[in-house]
């Protein structure tokens, strides 16, 4: 029985689009013949081949069931679809004139456009398809109007040609019962590509894809996998306020033209209760030799840039980096990369997991932004990375090296002013305390006293105090001594946060 579908299948798969029975149903009150005529007649004949073709589509089902087809408005695409029983024998009829040898088909059984070559526009737009479809290998050769269409499962179009513009705006790609809602894998997009709005519930498959107009996935939603692995963006690309709820694969990617990702979503977040999406994205290996702007995207997983290639300015301005800091391990960066150095767009921890190599692999991310800040002249951006480099550092430091870090990130690295002030009054204080209650001095010399430990070099503990710490005990001395040795070191301190404050050199 199967070895006898396989058969009838591929005897289908070789007719001309004439010949093809979905493509007569597609088009029972007349096929689009030519680009030249006039919008109205294309769409009264759109529409009345939709009502039908969604008629003969949704034969069997409830009307709650029905209803719940809806567009990117609410209405449903079916309301408009006569019912069946009062249409089936003017479609039997029609479909018997154009193929008087063919079967009327089975929406159960899927839909199969392999291999076809439609000569001119086609207009899909809010049909409703429930079973499988296959547009393998299939060229158009106009423009391809598939807006708003509903795929209830696997949509295939691998190695699909389109030579005008393909339309999918509010397309929804359900994917029931696969792994797979849509693969566009080898496809070759010759014009513009418009995905705008378009929902993928399951894995979308673009890789090795070839988009050589403009491309735009703009407020697209892939709630699971979303991959574009080698794919070619050869004009300009918008994925402007799309959400990847699972991961999402760049891996060697081309992004020819200016590629804009502002404001989209990488995040965690099943879209279904039962799904583990991890979130990661994963731009491996990729080029950008156009603008690439970031502007306000979140990272909620990783990020992966490493060995990535930015030809030209890319803008990472309010980009949030939630859980971890992005993989930038052998990334080109452009000389002219904007960031925003501010804590609440980078991770409040130093690292999520435990784990050396990924440690190693933020501290060297971290530096190559502070190089990359520096050569542009953004001190201040350069130290805020600086600080970032030497909290990963002390992560991987020796533990006889820790209490060096421990003091170093006390001051910000090299940053802090209030610190080593806050700590030099504080030991001022100290020092008159102790030489006032167990010195029993006045107050005006334990206060000059004090002073002069902390500021030895100044001279002024030798030129007037040289008497009075004689006649301290042995632990005033000492006490007077460590005064001397951690004021040093804080003076140090503040002159290292002043200067790197005020730039100076």
């Amino acid at each position: 029985m199967s070895s006898k579908k396989e058969n009838l299948v591929d005897e289908i798969e070789k007719k001309p689009a004439s010949e093809n029975p979905w493509y007569v149903l597609a088009t029972l009150f007349g096929e689009y013949v030519t680009k030249d005529v006039h919008h109205i007649e294309v769409k009264e004949t759109s529409d009345i081949n939709r009502k039908y073709w969604n008629a003969w589509a949704s034969q069997g089902m409830t009307d709650g069931a029905k209803s719940a087809i809806k567009d990117a408005k609410g209405k449903s695409i079916l309301d408009d679809a006569p019912e069946w029983d009062s249409v089936r024998l003017e479609v039997e009829e029609k479909f018997k004139a154009r193929l008087p040898k063919s079967e009327l088909p089975k929406p159960s059984l899927g839909v199969n456009f392999y291999d076809i070559i439609f000569n001119n526009d086609i207009y899909f737009s809010d049909f409703f398809f429930p079973g499988d479809v296959n547009f393998k290998d299939t060229k158009f050769s106009g423009d391809a109007h598939f807006s708003n269409t509903k795929f209830f499962k696997t949509a295939e179009f691998n190695n699909a040609e389109f030579s005008g513009d393909a339309h999918f705006f509010s397309a929804e790609f359900y994917g029931d019962y696969c792994v797979v809602s849509a693969d566009f894998t080898n496809a070759k997009f010759s014009g513009d590509a418009h995905f705008s709005n378009t929902k993928f519930f399951k894995t979308a498959e673009f890789n090795n894809a070839e988009f050589s107009g403009g491309t735009s996935f703009q407020s697209a939603k892939f709630s699971k996998y979303a991959m574009f692995r080698r794919a070619e963006f050869s004009g300009d690309v918008n994925f402007i306020s799309a959400e990847f709820s699972g991961d999402v694969n760049f891996f060697s990617a081309n992004f020819s033209g200016g590629a804009i990702f502002s404001s989209t979503k990488f995040f965690k977040g099943p879209f279904f209760s039962s799904a583990n999406f991890s979130g990661n994205a994963n731009f491996h290996n990729s080029k950008f030799s156009g603008l690439s702007i970031f502007i306000s995207a979140e990272f909620n997983e990783e990020a992966n840039f490493s060995d990535a290639v930015f030809d030209s300015p890319c803008n990472f301005r309010d980009t949030h980096f939630k859980k971890y800091y992005p993989d930038l391990s052998g990334t080109l960066l452009h000389s002219k990369t904007i960031l925003t150095s501010e804590d609440i767009y980078w991770p409040k921890k130093v690292v999520e997991k435990s784990n050396d190599d990924e440690t190693k692999a933020a501290f060297e991310s971290c530096a190559l932004l502070r190089q990359n800040m520096t050569s542009q002249g953004l001190f201040e951006a350069a130290h805020f990375f600086f600080r970032r480099e030497m909290a990963h550092k002390a992560e991987l430091s020796k533990l006889w090296e820790r209490p060096f870090y421990v003091i170093y990130r006390w001051v910000e690295y090299g940053y802090g002013v209030k610190q080593p002030l806050v700590g030099i009054v504080l030991l001022w204080a100290a020092g008159i305390l102790l030489l006032i209650y167990d010195g029993f001095l006045p107050f005006t010399t334990a206060l000059g006293l004090s002073a002069a430990n902390i500021f030895k070099f100044f001279g002024f503990q030798g030129a007037y105090y040289g008497g009075v710490i004689e006649s301290l005990s042995s632990p005033l001395q000492f006490m007077t001594v460590a005064q001397t040795v951690i004021g040093y070191l804080l003076l140090f301190l503040l002159g290292l946060g002043l200067r790197n404050r005020f730039r100076m050199k």
